[in-house]
């Protein structure tokens, strides 16, 4: 994935937002790249991309450094892991014990989406990745390993519909954490491997599959990308969202783009 300044001047350090390396977790997908401060050179250097990774001995590396920075677009993109810590909290068990109702959960769930469409009614596969990540936690480290390591365009291909397919899946009223983890997991690990999933034999495969194709024109799920798409469950969730962009929440907030004016990335990806 390609963005902008992956070296910045010494001067513009007042316009990052730090961030402490302590309080970065191995393996966890960053929201926008990571800086470190040369000063011998005087220049900020990018030493992670974003949807990238931190291993634990990377970060025990970089602890001499005490703060890396990051755009002050992060406080934007950081809603998705907000909304993300928010459904966690419905979904999961009460005190230990039994769950939330279905349709107190889906009216919770839908309430705290509002801001994550905006008012475009569009949301992003980068950052529904993001929001995946936070609410199921980090991939597999072994898998994300190999991934990186032996089929990178495979392993950001499987990370973007793991998480385009997860938030999709929490829109359409699936409220397991445990499987919504193992399904992420399985669209990761079966893409990486070079599952072209053309013959899907589950609901969730078929929207995987669905997702795949109108991903290839753009990695945006909107009304028009899911007006394109024949499957039950794209007009079910077009449903939600039309029904979404009558609410003044949804409408009060920016649907974020990566290629926005003053975003950190490229038009090329």
């Amino acid at each position: 994935m390609n963005f902008k300044d992956r070296t910045i001047e010494l001067s513009q350090i007042e316009s990052l937002y730090p961030c402490r390396v302590d309080t970065v977790n191995p393996y966890s997908l960053m929201i926008a790249p990571v800086y470190v401060l040369m000063r011998r050179n005087e220049k900020l250097v990018c030493v992670k991309a974003p949807l990238d990774f931190f291993t634990t001995d990377e970060l025990d590396a970089l602890k001499r450094y005490e703060v890396v920075y990051l755009p002050v677009s992060v406080k934007e993109v950081g809603r998705f892991q907000t909304a993300a810590r928010l459904h966690r909290s419905f979904i999961e068990p009460v005190n230990g014990g039994s769950s939330r109702a279905p349709f107190e959960i889906a009216h919770q769930v839908m309430k705290a989406t509002a801001p994550l469409w905006g008012a475009g009614l569009a949301v992003e596969a980068f950052f529904a990745s993001i929001y995946s990540d936070e609410l199921c936690g980090p991939l597999p480290s072994d898998q994300l390993m190999h991934g990186r390591e032996t089929a990178i365009v495979r392993h950001e291909e499987g990370i973007l519909l793991g998480g385009a397919l997860t938030f999709v899946l929490v829109q359409l009223g699936w409220h397991s954490l445990f499987t919504l983890k193992w399904i992420r997991e399985q669209v990761y690990l079966r893409t990486v491997e070079g599952e072209t999933w053309d013959h899907p034999e589950t609901d969730w495969e078929s929207i995987v599959r669905d997702l795949k194709h109108a991903f290839a024109g753009e990695s945006v799920l909107s009304l028009p990308v899911l007006n394109t798409i024949e499957g039950d469950w794209a007009r079910r969730l077009a449903a939600r969202i039309r029904k979404l962009g009558e609410n003044s929440v949804t409408r009060k907030y920016e649907s974020l783009s990566l290629n926005r004016t003053g975003g950190f990335f490229n038009e090329a990806s």
